[in-house]
């Protein structure tokens, strides 16, 4: 497998004639497995294939997506996760493609892989630039099928991939971090910064320290709330400089939020530095300067 082969093989047209012999009802399984899955390859690697190379196998890739076979549906499904992976662009022609819903619904699936290769391509989506690509997502059941698999599958893999793709939406509009809040995803992300695996951890930090960054005065005080700020405390404990300094993003902008409350209520204290002293936060800080 390499990119060059891959350009190659696509320059002579390769591209246009699997589609075909995809679209010709076959009687063995087997050979459209094969097809299917060399398609997938020719959606893949890095760098990416040209989208316009690409983007044409999207209409077939989308029928493929109701197949009854699931390592048919796995290899599409990834295809489309290849297809999604990069620019803007790439990402606007799978939402064009009206396969996200198709997508969303494969979350649920007993197939281990064909989960991943749903939820990589729901988690590509989520990094589009612009708030209408991460609506299509909410709006297409997203975040119910995302909560479902934290309790559901909670493996490592699972756990950091949700947490990449709740990290992406929470960098998204106000009215997007509430459709978060109101999917009650929150308690589950604060349970993972305490995943004894860092990348999971780390991947759970980025979603707060977003959502601190973006959200209303009222969304960061439901997060205090909830509890937010022991497990981030425990963060700065961390042999892990980019986690600690993700949560350490995500407190600041906590302190700035009660440093505020405190000028205006007319408070003694900025509730916030009470509640990181509290939870020993600011010996860390200390240690760690």
């Amino acid at each position: 497998d390499s990119a060059d082969c891959r350009n190659y093989v696509l320059s002579l047209g390769a591209m246009p004639q699997l589609i075909k012999a995809i679209s010709i009802p076959v009687a063995k399984v087997t050979s459209l497995r094969t097809a299917v899955g060399a398609l997938s390859k020719l959606c893949g690697l890095k760098p990416s294939p040209q989208l316009d190379a690409v983007a044409p196998a999207l209409p077939t890739l989308a029928v493929l997506l109701d197949h009854d076979d699931t390592e048919v549906k796995t290899n599409a499904c990834w295809a489309i996760a290849h297809i999604s992976n990069g620019s803007h662009d790439r990402i606007q022609r799978v939402v064009e493609a009206n396969v996200i819903g198709k997508v969303i619904s494969l979350l649920s699936v007993p197939s281990d892989a064909l989960r991943m290769a749903a939820l990589r391509t729901v988690g590509n989506v989520a990094t589009g630039n612009n708030d209408e690509q991460l609506q299509v997502i909410i709006d297409n059941g997203a975040l119910a099928a995302l909560h479902a698999l934290l309790h559901n599958h909670p493996t490592c893999a699972v756990q950091k991939e949700v947490c990449w793709c709740l990290s992406n939406i929470a960098a998204g509009s106000v009215t997007q971090i509430q459709s978060v809040i109101n999917a009650n995803l929150f308690p589950a992300v604060m349970n993972l910064l305490d995943a004894p695996e860092h990348e999971v951890r780390k991947e759970a930090a980025w979603c707060i320290a977003n959502t601190t960054s973006g959200g209303t005065n009222e969304q960061l005080r439901y997060l205090a709330e909830i509890g937010i700020l022991d497990p981030l405390c425990r963060i700065l404990a961390l042999y892990d400089y980019r986690a600690v300094a993700v949560a350490l993003e995500a407190l600041e902008n906590f302190l700035i939020l009660g440093e505020g409350d405190r000028r205006d209520r007319g408070l003694p204290h900025n509730p916030y530095a009470a509640m990181l002293t509290a939870n020993g936060g600011d010996e860390i800080i200390g240690a760690l300067r």
